[in-house]
């Protein structure tokens, strides 16, 4: 078995979410777990967060489970974030599964706070997959009023990739975001 050349990983790469006209352009970015080590993935954490710094970022949204931080040889990534005064908001959702409406709210209006104190944010869980997904979706159309849960898919699926939700639970969850809205109209953003 050959150890990976560490000196060459790619740059963390950035997706940015422009597709609101209500968050400012280049004030959200989404991508996967910086220093992330598994199998023949071995990113650089402090090259990674180089980039996020390089890039404006102030504020990081982690929704890997701590677990998680721990299998993927990530343990230190928080502290990494805060030598480089990166603000963590870290919202441990299971990942593969149906998210609860009640948690993705609370992730929600945190990342609306954040974004109207003037922050710029990076979203992470393990991959741009899944629960970034969800968490995108449902941001979009608490933003979009007139977006429909199959537009925020479509939008989501063309910034990220067809793979964008993984699994049924997921997606059932984006089309059943706007009856929850519609039943808990005082509580949002």
């Amino acid at each position: 078995m050959s150890i990976p050349n560490h000196s060459a990983v790619c740059p963390l790469a950035l997706t940015w979410f422009n597709c609101s006209k209500i968050v400012e352009p280049q004030s959200v970015a989404v991508g996967v777990l910086p220093g992330m080590k598994f199998k023949t993935t071995w990113r650089n954490v402090e090259q990674d967060i180089k980039v996020l710094t390089d890039n404006g970022i102030t504020d990081v949204f982690c929704l890997c489970k701590q677990s998680e931080l721990s299998y993927f040889r990530v343990r230190e990534l928080f502290d990494a974030y805060h030598s480089k005064d990166i603000r963590v908001h870290h919202y441990s959702i299971e990942p593969d599964l149906s998210p609860d409406y009640k948690d993705i709210r609370t992730v929600l209006v945190d990342l609306w706070n954040t974004l109207l104190s003037g922050s710029k944010v990076y979203i992470h869980a393990r991959s741009l997959l899944g629960r970034v997904s969800v968490i995108l979706a449902a941001f979009y159309m608490e933003l979009e009023e007139d977006v429909t849960a199959a537009h925020a898919i479509f939008k989501i699926r063309e910034l990220i990739g067809n793979g964008a939700f993984q699994t049924m639970q997921q997606y059932y969850f984006v089309d059943g975001y706007r009856e929850y809205q519609a039943q808990h109209i005082n509580e949002f953003l």
